[in-house]
């Protein structure tokens, strides 16, 4: 019926709804209007799945492989970040809390480090565990009593000995 006086033709503008974040959802599109004599036209609605954005990446903060155990006492982890690289609703990124685990003592030990999270789509996120050694504390120096250069014989039968002490100078810390 084209180029005749009963042709009918024209455009429908789209109804688009984006319902959809980074975790997936949906477009969907629908077409209403009316043709030159006033009819209804209708089409859809047409539903477009969106697939979720890809996962994120956890990147953790960088440790050394050991600590000095006048050091491990004051240990805090950062934040370790994620993403997945994207902007606007297909972002996925934010931050992990470290757990860490103190497990040493004056002779040494570790230190472990782990992350682990959600992001907002909860899909699983995590880094480590991550060991760190924790070096054992510095040997002690022995301080022993003074004594007298000579003792009469009648009185060494009675000497005593004072106790030695020692330090390694690490007060009140666990490397003590």
């Amino acid at each position: 019926l084209e180029g005749t006086d009963c042709e009918i033709s024209g455009s429908i503008e789209a109804t688009v709804v984006k319902d959809y974040t980074s975790c997936g959802g949906t477009i969907t599109i629908t077409y209403n209007g009316k043709d030159l004599c006033e009819r209804d036209l209708v089409a859809g609605p047409y539903v477009i799945n969106v697939d979720p954005a890809p996962m994120a990446e956890v990147t953790a903060p960088e440790f050394s492989d050991k600590i000095a155990c006048s050091d491990a006492a004051g240990f805090a982890a950062d934040d370790a970040s994620y993403t997945n690289g994207l902007t606007g609703l297909c972002e996925i990124s934010g931050s992990i809390e470290a757990t860490v685990v103190k497990d040493y003592t004056s002779c040494g030990g570790t230190i472990t480090v782990t992350y682990n999270g959600v992001d907002v789509c909860q899909n699983p996120l995590s880094a480590g565990p991550f060991v760190i050694d924790v070096d054992p504390a510095p040997m002690a120096d022995v301080s022993a009593p003074e004594f007298p250069t000579n003792v009469m014989c009648s009185d060494a039968a009675g000497f005593a000995a004072d106790d030695a002490t020692y330090s390694n100078g690490l007060e009140g810390t666990d490397c003590e």
